[in-house]
């Protein structure tokens, strides 16, 4: 009569740690897909950066938030001071189907920011400001950054609102 260590001989042992390695190794890889995904996740989160509407920050009725204002700057609104220390214009809602285009009836909110102004700034141009929506109905903005459009304009077509 063989004994069961017989039967099985050295085998099951090497199946054992063979199979005690594979399962390591397994939550190694689990883990370490785990930690990139997790990696992945908080940088597609921190670059991407949302901003509401100057037609949303009105709806909401919301005063002494912060925010992040997309919007056109006004045509005939941007107003420098003596000293270029500081400068005043009002944004409005983008179109959403033409370059440099502003949609019609939508509110607009004056701003002012007193910081370097990008030199891509001009009317028209897409901005997105961070700052505070104050109770007068003013947006204080700290930082400005301008969102340049993905289609060629000529400055005719620019200056004829098409």
């Amino acid at each position: 009569m063989s004994s069961s260590a017989d039967l099985l001989g050295a085998r099951p042992a090497a199946r054992t740690g063979g199979l005690c390695r594979r399962l390591k190794l397994f939550i190694v890889l689990a883990a370490l897909g785990g930690g990139i995904a997790t990696l992945a996740i908080v940088a597609l989160r921190s670059g991407t950066q949302f901003y509401v509407t100057p037609s949303e920050i009105v709806a909401s009725g919301r005063q002494g938030v912060d925010y992040r204002l997309g919007g056109r700057v006004v045509p005939g609104s941007i107003q420098w001071d003596v000293d270029r220390q500081f400068v005043r214009f009002a944004v409005t809602d983008a179109a959403d189907t033409e370059a440099y285009g502003i949609r019609p009836n939508a509110p607009a909110i004056p701003v002012t920011y007193a910081d370097v102004v990008p030199d891509l700034f001009e009317e028209r141009a897409f901005v997105v400001l961070g700052g505070r929506y104050s109770p007068n109905g003013g947006f204080a903005a700290e930082s400005m950054i301008i969102k340049h459009e993905s289609e060629f304009i000529t400055e005719r077509e620019r200056s004829l609102g098409q």
